[in-house]
């Protein structure tokens, strides 16, 4: 019965400031662990574990251990293509790169999340934040070495 209403409301409101929604894209995700379906036009609409929300991955549990395992996922591969950019790049543009790129994956929503995070996945953020500061140094290194033999 809830459900129905509920339905009726967001149709009612939807419709009272003429704006119109794609069920079709519409997904739904219910805290803990009841799984359910709700069905609105005809369309049934089933509930999902995760839910992507202006980027941020949300758990059915509000744990945000998928939301960690993707970012740092990202920033990993981000940081293994930049091996083969960072010859060709001075240490200003790769700091630049480093802090467009991973930096701002690592630390958007932090205000959200970070908080509330288990051990393991803070110890992932801390070795992306490692991997930054090895491409970082290796490529002074590299620069420093080539200047002396200039």
């Amino acid at each position: 019965m809830a459900r129905i209403l509920c339905t009726r409301f967001v149709n009612f409101y939807l419709g009272a400031e003429l704006l119109n929604f794609a069920v079709a894209k519409m997904e739904l995700m219910v805290i803990g662990d009841q799984q359910t379906s709700i069905s609105i036009d005809g369309t049934e609409i089933f509930s999902k574990d995760t839910l992507k929300v202006l980027g941020v991955l949300f758990d059915s549990h509000l744990k945000w251990n998928p939301y960690i395992e993707s970012v740092t996922n990202k920033c990993r591969s981000f940081l293994f293509g930049l091996r083969y950019l960072r010859k060709n790049l001075s240490l200003k543009d790769i700091t630049k790169v480093l802090k467009s790129q991973v930096v701002s994956y690592l630390t958007y929503g932090w205000q959200v999340w970070f908080h509330r995070i288990e051990f393991k996945a803070k110890l992932k953020i801390k070795s992306i934040y490692y991997r930054i500061i090895r491409v970082m140094v290796r490529d002074f290194e590299f620069k420093l070495r080539r200047q002396m033999l200039l």
